[in-house]
């Protein structure tokens, strides 16, 4: 099993090291992966579907049921964190299948 949370503080602790985020995107990332993670965590991993396929489905479930009342520029925001991070995971063969590609704005 997976541990999404890690990850996440993973990644972050990642930008902070990189010194190429800018403060405010940094904690936007924060936010928006951290919602994304309390928003899902009740969603079961199948065990007949992979890992990847697993994330895309949390990010379509929340793109769909949370994030779609909010203004296409915040979505967009959102939607660029959770691709970042699907692609920070993916560079660390975490998952493999390249899901960033997947996701789409309003």
């Amino acid at each position: 099993m997976y541990d999404l949370q890690n990850w996440i503080n993973d990644f972050l602790k990642n930008i902070v090291n990189s010194n190429t985020y800018a403060k405010n995107t940094y904690l936007a990332y924060r936010r928006d992966l951290y919602q994304f993670f309390e928003k899902t965590k009740k969603i079961d991993h199948k065990k007949d579907i992979s890992l990847a396929q697993n994330l895309m489905q949390r990010a379509l479930w929340v793109q769909k049921n949370v994030w779609n009342r909010l203004k296409p520029s915040s979505q967009q925001r959102k939607l660029a964190a959770l691709k970042t991070f699907f692609l920070y995971l993916e560079k660390r063969h975490l998952i493999d299948e390249p899901i960033y590609h997947y996701l789409h704005g309003p």
